[in-house]
Order: C-alpha cells, then sequence, then structure tokens
C-alpha cells in the first residue's frame, strides 16, 4: 500500500469500472479484523532451507539454546503443515514423533501448536495425534508465532527450544544428523488435526548443525484439480427392512466423507450395509437392530469405535466434558454407571474396509467403483449388537463414541416410502413474484448508483 496506509486505515474496498460508470462488488473491512504480522525474511546467507516435498520447504536458523523453524508451502485457510522429530532414531515414524502443526485459522489467526503422535488415531481422551496441552503433564512449547502470505504460498515462522524439558518433547540434536517427520491436512472444526492427506514416501532426515545451505527449489504448481463428489446413498428402513451392519471403512477422500457431509474427515467414516455413510430413512415406532464392528478393544484407539446413536453431528462423546454432553442428546449405545460416568455398550470385533494398495478415490468416479479397490479385513471375535426403536421423528446421527466426524444421519418419518414435502415460494399476482423481485432489486441498485455518483 501507498506509504504507510495499512489494511486498518480502510473501511471499504470497490471494484470501479471507469467506462461503464459502475460498481462491479465491494467489501467492507471489519473492525476486528486478525491480519498476521509480518515475517522479516532472513537472509539466505544465514539460512538453511530443504524441501520435504514439492508443497513443504522447511528452513531453520539456530540460536544459543533454540531454533527458528519456518513451514512453508501452497496451503489453504484450515490446512496444516506439521514437521518434527521422528517417532524413530533410525528411520521416519509418525507414531512416538514430536511434531509442530502450522496453520492460519479463520478466527484465531495463525496457529502454531506442539503436538504429541502417541497413536496413529484421532485425538481422544489424550490418545492419538493430540496437542500437548491435551496430553497430561505437557505444554505447548511453542514460542514467536507470524505469518506471511505471498504469491500463493504461506508461510509461518515459530521458536522452540533444543531441549524444552517437557517430557513429551524431543531434543533436538544439532551434531548429527536427525530423522524428521511431516505431513499435511486438514484442521478441524474444533482446531485439532485430521487424518494427513501428504506424508513421506521414504525416510527424511535433517542435520540441524550444519552450515548454512539453502537446497529449496521454487514451488511448482500444485492444485488440485476439481472432482465430483460421490452422490448420497440413502437406505431405507421399515417393518420389512430392520437390520443393518455397521463396520469401519475407508472416508473417500475429496469425493466421499468431506464431500457428502461438509465436515473434516480423519480419514474413516461408517460404512452401513457396505455404504460409505449413508442416509438412513427409518420409520417411527419400528424396532431396528444395528450389527456393529468397529471395535471393542480401549487399549487400541485407533481400532476403538462403540457405535451409539444421538442428535449431535459430530459424534465423539468420549471427548466432550460436562457441560458439552448436557447440550446434546444420545439414544442409544450409552449407558451410565451409579456416578453417573457415561460408558458405550456397543463395541463388537474390528471390521475394516481397506484399500488394495493406493488409495483411488481421485480416480473414481463413483462410490461403486472405489467399493471394488476394497476389501474387508475382520478380526476374531463376535460383532455387538444394538437395538433401538425411534420415538420421535426429527434428524438423528449414528456416530462413535471415541473418535468425531465418522457418521451420518438418520431421517426418522412416518412414511419411509412417502416422497419429502417441498415449500412452494408464495405467488402474488398470478406469478409475478420474481418480477416483481427483479424490479425490486434494478430500483435498489440504480438508487445505490446514484449515491455513489
Amino acid at each position: 500500500m501507498h506509504g504507510e496506509l495499512t489494511v486498518f486505515d480502510i473501511d471499504w474496498l470497490s471494484m470501479w469500472c471507469v467506462l461503464a460508470r459502475q460498481n462491479f462488488g465491494h467489501v467492507f473491512m471489519p473492525d476486528n479484523l486478525n491480519i498476521p504480522p509480518y515475517v522479516p525474511e532472513v537472509p539466505q546467507t544465514e539460512k538453511n532451507c530443504e524441501a520435504m516435498d514439492d508443497n513443504l520447504h522447511v528452513s531453520w536458523v539456530l540460536g544459543s539454546d533454540y531454533i527458528d523453524l519456518e513451514l512453508s508451502g501452497r496451503i489453504d485457510v484450515g490446512e496444516y503443515l506439521s514437521f518434527g522429530i521422528s517417532g524413530s532414531e533410525t528411520s521416519t515414524r509418525m507414531v512416538g514423533a514430536d511434531v509442530t502443526v502450522v496453520w492460519n485459522d479463520r478466527i484465531q489467526g495463525v496457529m502454531a501448536v506442539d503436538y504429541d503422535l502417541n497413536a496413529y488415531a484421532q485425538c481422544s481422551q489424550g490418545t492419538g495425534a493430540c496437542p500437548d496441552t491435551m496430553v497430561t503433564g505437557s505444554t505447548n512449547d511453542i514460542t514467536d508465532i507470524s505469518s506471511l502470505m505471498k504469491d500463493g504460498i504461506t508461510t509461518i515462522a515459530f521458536r522452540r527450544k533444543l531441549d524444552t524439558g517437557d517430557a513429551n518433547d524431543k531434543v533436538i540434536h544439532t551434531d548429527r544428523d536427525v530423522y524428521s517427520a511431516w505431513s499435511i491436512g486438514l484442521i478441524n472444526s474444533n482446531g485439532v488435526v485430521a487424518k494427513h492427506h501428504t506424508v513421506p514416501r521414504g525416510n527424511a532426515k535433517l542435520n540441524f548443525g550444519r552450515e548454512a545451505v539453502n537446497n529449496c527449489p521454487s514451488f511448482p504448481d500444485t492444485t488440485l484439480a476439481p472432482v465430483t463428489p460421490w452422490q448420497p446413498i440413502l437406505l431405507k428402513g421399515d417393518e420389512n427392512n430392520t437390520v443393518f451392519v455397521a463396520r469401519i471403512g475407508q472416508a473417500g477422500g475429496r469425493r466421499g466423507y468431506t464431500a457428502l457431509t461438509g465436515q473434516v474427515s480423519w480419514g474413516i467414516a461408517w460404512y452401513i450395509d457396505d455404504k460409505l455413510i449413508p442416509v438412513l430413512k427409518l420409520q417411527r415406532g419400528v424396532n431396528y437392530t444395528f450389527i456393529v464392528e468397529g471395535g471393542n478393544d480401549p487399549y487400541q484407539s485407533a481400532q476403538y469405535h462403540p457405535f451409539y446413536i444421538t442428535d449431535d453431528p459430530i459424534g465423539g462423546y468420549a471427548q466432550k466434558n460436562v457441560q458439552q454432553r448436557q447440550e446434546v442428546q444420545v439414544l442409544a449405545g450409552v449407558d451410565f454407571d451409579s456416578q453417573g460416568r457415561p460408558y458405550p455398550t456397543t463395541a463388537g470385533r474390528y471390521c475394516e474396509y481397506v484399500s488394495n494398495g493406493v488409495d483411488q478415490s481421485e480416480q473414481s468416479e463413483t462410490f461403486d467403483e472405489y467399493f471394488q479397490t476394497l476389501t474387508l479385513e475382520c478380526q476374531p471375535g463376535e460383532p455387538a449388537q444394538l437395538n433401538w426403536t425411534p420415538e420421535e421423528l426429527g434428524t438423528y446421527y449414528y456416530q462413535c463414541y471415541t473418535h468425531q466426524y465418522l457418521g451420518w444421519k438418520i431421517e426418522v418419518v412416518d412414511d419411509v416410502n412417502k416422497p419429502p414435502q417441498t415449500s412452494t415460494p408464495p405467488v402474488v399476482g398470478g406469478g409475478v413474484t420474481l418480477a416483481v423481485s427483479y424490479l425490486y432489486f434494478t430500483f435498489l441498485c440504480a438508487y445505490g448508483l446514484i449515491l455513489l455518483l
């Protein structure tokens, strides 16, 4: 901007056509705009840089007892970059890794959070891919956070001590090669990482104490081509169809869970009768049986998905605090002990639809085509059974008790074969509603143009 003008000095911006003397669009600048601070660029002679991936560069400068790191990539708001020390001293391994996750949050602005990857699972009660603040005895040891967006590339800088003293943080050694771990993925609406979509294809190691060398090329254009979401699936249940089988399976990438629900997926989701998160249309007063094979070992967090029914579109009842539990209703699959503590009641053996090699959701135009690339793998044991008779009309959800964003909708109706009613807009003067609205809109535009002139 010119001179000392900043975005905080501007009330609104308009795209104005001089020839047509028309306002082609405008935006108002809110008073509480959260703008990340400017990151002063460190001279390349002092900065190390290595490309972990076409879409992730890691730069660093060593201090006396700390390291300044920058993670750069072509990412969107709500998409994260993560980098840190591997969970193994002899290879790159995600489980056991100590990483920092960075992203630009739509509400809180730039974020850099210390993470403990203690299990290959969504974070639940301190187990899984968890922020240090959700793990007993750990703290967030990341400071001096700043962000810069330039030419479509987001760079987020932060500082961390080489030895934080935190039992769950790894010491960053500067006298040897160190194996690292990194990933790229999406942030859930609750501000916690979802399953990555990009990870190392082999081992990655760095020597943080080396002489400064910039080995990072220019970023290529890694913009993904748009894909067509799969069609939603509807399963009906009436007096003649009362049994459903629930198992775990792959979420279907950009075409599947996220596209169908508008929510970020961990990477797995419920399959009902071999279908990815179908909408269940059930009849009030009919007793239904759900045969559940979502895992029954609570010590295997990644494969422990008790099934329950609720009015909560997010799920993960075990992760909620007392107040959050009071805000949702549980209809089946959860009981309470004598002290009011909840526990799941429907946890059978573990069955999962796994990919035959590399996930083929991007290449599969339909879910049926994608399903042919999956194989069902089941552990020994017996399934669990949940019986439920819906008593009230409305929208409910089948969910996972321990993890969020695995399930989807149940529509309870009186007649599953009756098509939904569609509301008809009021007709004014024999069907001229649209014309009247258009004339009124034209008048407002003309009046606004006169004010602008």
